[in-house]
């Protein structure tokens, strides 16, 4: 099978490094710069550039910092609609935090008019950024205490979320897509799945992997610029194997 385009899916590992977190290793590299404010210069340095420029093929990242697999899910649906050119993607999917999950954000002009919540967090000063007058703040704290209390259950959120993966590769594949998951850091409960990715360790998560080789990385930070070209390698060996690319006639620098 050709792919034309490869999309990167997922929270903030998906994105680029945070190279700022991992100064203690000795890959450190404090050329890398800390841009939240500009991501097009951040995803210079994430595995999704350096993949597709070993690929020599066409790339888009719709990763954000924050978001649920829920929100990510939702974007790629959005995405795939509007797939106008009829290009066939491979979109690449890092599972995030289970906890996340998404309240309505009424005439508010963000992303699938959704804001991102988490049950384990006071995440209360988003109350502003929903923009409704049908609940007050304090209502929607005793909410989220009261879903963490009775509602969240890491087992069952994980079958929850795999059944979503699970019906997300099967509309992919119906619009002649392919997908490729792993879990960046979720410690997902999970049968094994055949799109799947399975790393060196024998494991599907980025994170053990990473420590795997590097027992100075401390498990829950984010990834170095080392660990993002480390990811890039093993990607690139593994789908040069599985499919034939688009060339692009200039590589992106």
């Amino acid at each position: 099978m050709k792919i034309d385009k490869v999309v990167i899916a997922g929270c903030s590992w998906m994105g680029y490094p945070w190279e700022w977190e991992n100064k203690h290793r000795k890959t450190y590299n404090p050329s890398i710069p800390e841009r939240h404010d500009n991501r097009d210069i951040m995803d210079e340095y994430g595995f999704g550039r350096i993949l597709t420029n070993k690929l020599n093929t066409f790339y888009d990242n719709i990763s954000e910092i924050g978001h649920s697999n829920e929100k990510q899910i939702n974007m790629l649906h959005n995405l795939v609609e509007n797939n106008r050119e009829n290009k066939k993607l491979l979109v690449i999917f890092g599972i995030t935090q289970l906890s996340r999950f998404e309240i309505w954000a009424n005439n508010h002009n963000i992303h699938e008019n959704t804001v991102t919540f988490k049950w384990h967090s006071d995440f209360s000063e988003r109350y502003s950024s929903l923009r409704r007058g049908n609940f007050t703040k304090r209502e929607l704290q005793e909410f989220i205490r009261l879903g963490n209390r009775i509602y969240f259950d890491h087992n069952w959120m994980s079958s929850k979320v795999m059944r979503q993966f699970d019906l997300l590769n099967g509309y992919l594949n119906s619009k002649g897509h392919e997908f490729l998951l792993f879990d960046s850091f979720s410690e997902l409960i999970f049968d094994e799945k055949p799109y799947m990715f399975r790393f060196p360790n024998d494991g599907y998560q980025w994170m053990r992997y990473i420590h795997s080789y590097d027992k100075a990385y401390r498990v829950g930070t984010h990834p170095s610029h080392h660990d993002h070209k480390v990811l890039a390698d093993l990607l690139s060996d593994y789908l040069e194997r599985k499919y034939e690319f688009t060339k692009i006639s200039e590589r992106i620098i």
